[in-house]
C-alpha cells in the first residue's frame, strides 16, 4: 500500500509543477532568426535606414527608402545585396525580397556626378581615351551612348584598366574595345554590345568575370581578352572569325556554343580544355553546334543546335 500513495504522490506533485510552472520549448527547428541591414557605402551625410524586425526563412522584406542619406558628388540609384553579387542586381526601394538563410545586408549603390571621362572626337564618332572619376568599386558605370550628341564607338586601350570597376554597361554604338581597356577590375559579367566588331588583347584580363554576352557582329576576339575569369560556358556567335591565342585562357569552359569555321589561333584560345577542343572542333570539320566537354572521359562531345547555352 505504500508503494502505491507514493506512486500517487509523485504523479500528483509532477501534474502540480506543470501546471503551475508550465515550460515554454521551441523546436531546434523551427529556424533561425535574421536581421536586415543597411550600408551607407562611403555616404557622406544623413542617416541609415533602419530594420528592427527579425525574420525567418520565407519571409518576406520591404526594402527601406534611403531617407536624407547622401554622397557628395554622388546620386543613389538603388541597394544592392551583398556587395559581391556576381549579377549586379540593384533593388529599388519598397521592392519585396525573400529571406533565405542569413542576415540581408543592403550597400547603397551610388553614381557619379562630376567628369568622368576623357575622351577625342573625330567627326560624328568619339573615342574615350581615360576614366577620370573616383574608384568605381561598388559603383555603376554607365558609358554614355553620346557624347555631345557624337556616338561613342570606340574605348581606347587601357582606359578603364584598373579603376576597381565592379559593374559596366557599355554604349549601344560600340565598334571597338581597345587592349587592355578593361583589365585588372572586379567586373562579374559584361555585355558586348551587338555592334562592337573587335575586342583587344587582354581587354577583359584578369577580372571575376562569370558571364560575357558577346554581340552578334562580334568578328575577333583577341589575345588573352577573358584570361584569368571564371567563366564555365560560352556563346560564340556565329559571326565570330577568329579566336586569337590565349582569348579564354585558365577559364574552366566546359560548354562551348560555336560557329562553323571558326580560326581558333592556338590550343589555350578556350579555356583549360581548350588544346582537346581544338583538335575535336577540327576533326569534326569545324563544325557549328553545342560543344560538351566530358570530365570523367575528358573527351568533348558535339550536339549540332542552333540554340545557344542559356
Amino acid at each position: 500500500m505504500a508503494k502505491i500513495h507514493i506512486v500517487q504522490f509523485v504523479m500528483f506533485l509532477t501534474a502540480f509543477l506543470f501546471t503551475a510552472c508550465p515550460i515554454t520549448w521551441e523546436s531546434p527547428y523551427s529556424g533561425e532568426t535574421y536581421s536586415v541591414y543597411y550600408y551607407g557605402n562611403n555616404h557622406t551625410g544623413g542617416e541609415l535606414p533602419m530594420d528592427t524586425k527579425t525574420y525567418r526563412k520565407g519571409n518576406t522584406v520591404t526594402i527601406r527608402e534611403p531617407g536624407n542619406l547622401v554622397r557628395e558628388g554622388y546620386e543613389f540609384i538603388g541597394w544592392r545585396w551583398n556587395i559581391w553579387d556576381a549579377w549586379y542586381t540593384l533593388y529599388q526601394p519598397n521592392e519585396t525580397v525573400t529571406v533565405d538563410s542569413g542576415d540581408i545586408m543592403f550597400y547603397a549603390v551610388w553614381r557619379f556626378t562630376g567628369e568622368l571621362f576623357e575622351y577625342s572626337l573625330k567627326g560624328d564618332n568619339v573615342t574615350i581615351i581615360r576614366y577620370t572619376g573616383p574608384a568605381l568599386e561598388s559603383t555603376l558605370l554607365e558609358i554614355p551612348d553620346k557624347i555631345q550628341d557624337k556616338s561613342v564607338v570606340h574605348i581606347g586601350d587601357e582606359a578603364f584598366m584598373n579603376t576597381e570597376a565592379l559593374s559596366i554597361v557599355l554604349p549601344k554604338d560600340l565598334e571597338t574595345i581597345g587592349v587592355n581597356s578593361f583589365s585588372h577590375n572586379y567586373l562579374t559579367s559584361v555585355d558586348i554590345p551587338d555592334k562592337v566588331k573587335t575586342i583587344g588583347a587582354f581587354a577583359f584580363l584578369e577580372n571575376m568575370l562569370y558571364q560575357a554576352n558577346l554581340g552578334e557582329e562580334l568578328e575577333i576576339i583577341g589575345a588573352y581578352a577573358f584570361a584569368a575569369n571564371q567563366m564555365t560556358h560560352l556563346n560564340i556567335p556565329n559571326s565570330v572569325t577568329i579566336i586569337e591565342p590565349g582569348a579564354f585562357y585558365q577559364n574552366a569552359v566546359d560548354f562551348i556554343h560555336i560557329g562553323s569555321n571558326v580560326e581558333i589561333k592556338s590550343g589555350s584560345a578556350l579555356g583549360i580544355y581548350g588544346t582537346s577542343f581544338r583538335e575535336y572542333y577540327e576533326s569534326q570539320n569545324r563544325q557549328a553546334g553545342l560543344y560538351t566537354y566530358v570530365l570523367a572521359t575528358k573527351t568533348w562531345t558535339l550536339k549540332q543546335s542552333e540554340n545557344p547555352i542559356p
